[in-house]
């Protein structure tokens, strides 16, 4: 099984912070200490909620931990449809979770890879939806 972990971005600190995610009163994969007058967790930091995302299992052609959200690049996949060579006309996609699998979706929303169909090595992660909207245009 792979490892859950998150990340949201952070206003106060103004940079991005990872761990596990408390949702309204939901901790999810956090280990909490709990008694009748208090619950106790290490370290609690407020999230942009629009920015968090969560790991997917991959990592990049460079080793870049690849999470929902992020804005990822490669090389055109005509192969796969056509059974000849890949092309290299660059695209450029957000990660999506859709039906159980992160896939690489464009701005015209027609889903171009999921995690059966690829590889890491790929994949570059050049930015995220939250702070590099402008990469997808």
């Amino acid at each position: 099984m792979g490892e859950t972990k998150f990340r949201g971005y952070s206003k106060r600190l103004n940079k991005w912070v990872y761990g596990d995610l408390v949702d309204g009163n939901v901790i999810v994969n956090g280990i909490a200490e709990l008694n009748s007058e208090y619950i106790a967790i290490e370290n609690w930091e407020a999230v942009v909620t629009e920015s968090v995302g969560q790991y997917t299992g991959l990592k990049d052609k460079n080793g870049v931990d690849i999470y929902e959200g992020d804005i990822v690049k490669f090389n055109d996949f005509d192969s796969l449809r056509t059974g000849g060579n890949s092309s290299d006309k660059a695209r450029v996609a957000k990660v999506v979770f859709l039906d159980g699998a992160y896939c690489a979706e464009e701005d015209s929303q027609e889903f171009l890879l999921c995690n059966a169909v690829y590889t890491d090595s790929e994949l570059e992660v050049i930015g995220n939806i939250y702070e590099n909207k402008e990469l997808l245009k």
